[in-house]
């Protein structure tokens, strides 16, 4: 591999899943009528990231037990809350931790424990609502709910008491997303590549950039435990000419529209190390790197950054283990057959690469989140000595609840040839409402021996020049070493859109690229800049 470091996709999966029903009916005449129940409720607290009952808790809870054994309750439930502050994992196992602390007390009262019904509900049903990583006191909580049969006359029984088992995950989630667009240029180069851009490239052309379809098993949200699941997913369309994983379907279709396995992969979650435990992946999967994602319900903008296409890895086929050591610091650590590779025939070389760093959470009261990670290994054909490093942070401010800042810096050093390539993205949203978000972006990025940057008028170019095969057609370069810049203004539309569809994205954007310094890279190299304008569509079923 020479020459960017960027690739990769998504595609192809299915897999049908089906979910528990439970339809419970009495007829008129078949029983009596129920015993109307009088519900009855505590609410105890507890300190930050702590599972241990305060002394006011436990006047409370005592006081709970002795209701219980008068009332003789039919059912019993304790329930643990969090805060928003860590990962959705982590505070599904504290939640636990604080029901079942609130079970103990209760049954050194005498309430027998199997009769006690424990249930975990995380940062979720919030009793004070507030944003992701608040450390909100009121949240950090367990419920006591249990019935008494109600003294006569009879009373309906109050809905609150009928239905206190949280719904189960389903075992499958199966969906498919449909991209298309069109990014116009007002030179029209003769080539028809967009110069910079990758998955936006073709220019005055409707594309159908991705159908993407998924088949996946999510985690149990309410697993403390162990926990595994799965994703298979599949994509069909232009972009897949960039985001194969080299020998899996990347040389057979010689058409625009292509075929790739973007993600299969499994994961457990472990109890192992910390209270947050150890989460661990294996197969393919995208790189953890970068702002930008294959995915593009994940970004603000039709086009994709500099960075994306030409300064980080697109996809792997590993293993990558993540330690969530407590709600703040999370540890990555990996080992994969190097960027958009896989075994055998889908590797460039015999040698293996590395990607890790670390996650920080909930910085500033939660507002902030910093994500530095690193990809190193060698990645040039058949060199098992010359290595590429790639890193990225990314650091996402939510400055308030329409306001969302995100930094990118990134770095790629490749030892063939002794090039580096390096820059910044700053992005910034403005959620007007529920359904529009204006966003800006603008970044630069420097190719300071133009060794990364190129376009791929081909339909196979890029696969063939990660593989060193023969082209097709000829790359597009730049005529030196050039800095790139680019200003892109877009507006995100979410309207509502009825069953059975589940989302529509509309992403109308204006781009300027310029080259800062260097050559003449745009309109087949007649131009120091480029003007685009694009639009795409993003529906979800």
């Amino acid at each position: 591999m020479t020459k960017t470091s960027v690739r990769i996709g998504v595609c192809l999966g299915a897999l049908w899943a089906s979910s528990l029903a439970v339809v419970a009916a009495h007829a008129e005449d078949a029983a009596p009528a129920a015993a109307a129940m009088t519900p009855h409720s505590y609410l105890v607290f507890f300190d930050f990231d702590k599972s241990v009952l305060t002394p006011e808790a436990v006047k409370i809870v005592d006081q709970a037990a002795a209701d219980i054994a008068a009332g003789k309750p039919t059912s019993i439930e304790v329930t643990g809350y969090t805060d928003t502050v860590g990962s959705d994992a982590y505070n599904l196992r504290l939640s636990k931790r604080r029901a079942l602390a609130v079970q103990a007390e209760l049954t050194r009262q005498g309430v027998p424990g199997s009769e006690i019904a424990i249930v975990a509900k995380g940062k979720h049903d919030l009793l004070v609502p507030t944003a992701d990583g608040v450390k909100e006191p009121q949240n950090r909580r367990a419920s006591i709910v249990y019935a008494t049969p109600a003294a006569p006359p009879p009373a309906p029984a109050p809905a609150a008491a009928a239905a206190v088992a949280p719904a189960a995950p389903p075992e499958f989630s199966v969906w498919a997303q449909l991209e298309a667009g069109i990014t116009a240029n007002k030179d029209s180069p003769h080539s028809g590549v967009n110069y910079g851009h990758l998955f936006t490239d073709k220019s005055n052309q409707l594309v159908l950039n991705q159908l993407l379809v998924t088949a996946e098993k999510p985690l149990d949200t309410n697993a403390t435990d162990y926990a595994l699941g799965y994703r298979l997913q599949g994509m069909f369309g232009t972009d897949a000419r960039y985001t194969h994983f080299l020998g899996e379907l990347d040389t057979d279709i010689k058409e625009r529209d292509q075929l790739d396995i973007v993600e299969a992969w499994a994961y457990v979650h472990t109890p192992w190390l910390t209270d947050g435990g150890v989460d661990i992946k294996i197969g393919q999967y995208v790189t953890y790197l970068g702002a930008e994602t294959i995915d593009p319900s994940g970004n603000a903008f039709y086009s994709k950054s500099y960075i994306f296409n030409f300064g980080i890895p697109l996809k792997h086929t590993g293993v990558m283990a993540i330690t969530h050591v407590n709600p703040t610091l999370d540890i990555y650590t990996g080992i994969d057959t190097g960027v958009n590779t896989t075994f055998g025939d889908g590797d460039t070389n015999s040698s293996a690469a590395f990607q890790g760093g670390f996650g920080l959470n909930n910085l500033l009261d939660g507002k902030l989140t910093i994500l530095a990670l690193t990809h190193l290994g060698p990645e040039d054909v058949n060199d098992n000595r010359h290595f590429r490093f790639l890193n990225d942070v990314v650091a996402t401010y939510k400055a308030t609840d329409k306001w969302t800042f995100v930094t990118e810096l990134n770095y790629i050093h490749e030892e063939l040839g002794d090039a580096d390539g390096w820059g910044a993205a700053q992005y910034a949203s403005y959620a007007l409402d529920d359904v529009t978000t204006l966003n800006g972006r603008v970044e630069v990025w420097s190719d300071d021996k133009n060794f990364f940057v190129a376009g791929f008028p081909g339909n196979r170019t890029f696969v063939q020049f990660e593989r060193g095969l023969p082209l097709d057609q000829p790359l597009l370069f730049s005529q030196a070493p050039t800095t790139y810049g680019e200003v892109t203004l877009g507006v995100t539309f979410k309207p509502p859109v009825p069953a059975p569809l589940q989302a529509l994205t509309i992403r109308p954007e204006i781009r300027y690229d310029n080259a800062l310094r260097g050559g003449k890279p745009f309109d087949d190299g007649k131009s120091s800049d480029q003007f685009t304008f694009g639009l795409d569509f993003i529906l979800k079923i």
